[in-house]
């Protein structure tokens, strides 16, 4: 049987998204997570040139406060980095007005699918042993995963860890302009795949958008769900569970979910954590 030693904190906040993320980190206490002169990295979702309003990329509003709240704590650097699947990653970024809260907070842009790369062990996947990856996405010292809160055709749910790991694998050497648009690692191995880089790369806060999100994997405009709430937590594949549970699933039931709770990653037995907030939305 697997025990975790600690049970995971995580807060559900809504309504008041002016201050939603500082009512989510009062809940969590994490004042200490980031150090002065650390390097911040902020993964958001934005896996095309959508509008926020659709649902599918994280709302430029919620990292707008990441990146103010971040600041307090006087890092050597905060850097917003992706890489997207289909087109340009900066022109998903312009398209959804992400680059104009970067400009206007005066934090770095990277681009995910951009060289140099360098190798990441994989372990548990069966069909590479290592997978080339831009240098940037491990080169800090906090990264704070931020994933919209949507369903998959693939895996049920997209969510931190999937947003972490099917980002990483760079569009020019891995990807094709048509769907799916990394085929190397869209097969029957991908919930293999999300857990062995979530076992190599740690994310050190998860908040999932629920601003906007998507109910049906189809992704389209009538599937919309408007919650106004983000979920947060400082252990991803509890994050995962709790935004799984959310859109319906049993968490359990989420197939690398299962598997990243049998590897250690983290505790997705909602009994198990302690909801702050709005423990009635789920």
């Amino acid at each position: 049987m697997i025990k975790f030693m600690n049970k995971e904190k995580i807060a559900i906040v809504r309504n008041d998204l002016e201050n939603v993320i500082e009512k989510a980190f009062e809940f969590l206490e994490i004042g200490g997570l980031i150090k002065p002169g650390d390097r911040v990295l902020i993964k958001p979702n934005v896996v095309r040139a959508y509008k926020p309003e659709e649902g599918i990329t994280t709302h430029p509003f919620l990292i707008k406060q990441i990146i103010r709240w971040a600041k307090r704590f006087q890092p050597r650097e905060i850097v917003v980095a992706e890489g997207s699947a289909y087109g340009g990653t900066l022109e998903a970024f312009e398209y959804c007005g992400m680059m104009d809260i970067l400009r206007e907070e005066q934090v770095y842009f990277l681009d995910l699918n951009q060289p140099p790369y360098v190798d990441l062990p994989l372990v548990g996947y069966p069909l590479k042993n290592s997978l080339k990856v831009s240098q940037i996405i491990l080169d800090h010292d906090v990264l704070i995963n931020v994933p919209v809160l949507k369903k998959h055709g693939s895996t049920g749910v997209t969510l931190g860890m999937k947003n972490l790991a099917m980002a990483l694998p760079p569009i020019p050497l891995y990807g094709q302009e048509v769907s799916p648009c990394r085929p190397d690692f869209h097969n029957e191995h991908l919930s293999e795949f999300i857990v062995a880089v979530n076992k190599v790369i740690k994310t050190h806060l998860c908040l999932i958008d629920g601003i906007v999100g998507q109910s049906s994997a189809s992704w389209l405009p009538e599937n919309k769900i408007g919650g106004n709430f983000i979920i947060a937590g400082t252990n991803v594949a509890s994050v995962d569970a709790v935004g799984a549970r959310m859109l319906g699933f049993k968490p359990q039931n989420i197939v690398h979910l299962q598997a990243a709770y049998e590897a250690g990653i983290g505790e997705i037995k909602l009994e198990k954590m302690v909801i702050l907030g709005e423990k009635g939305m789920i």
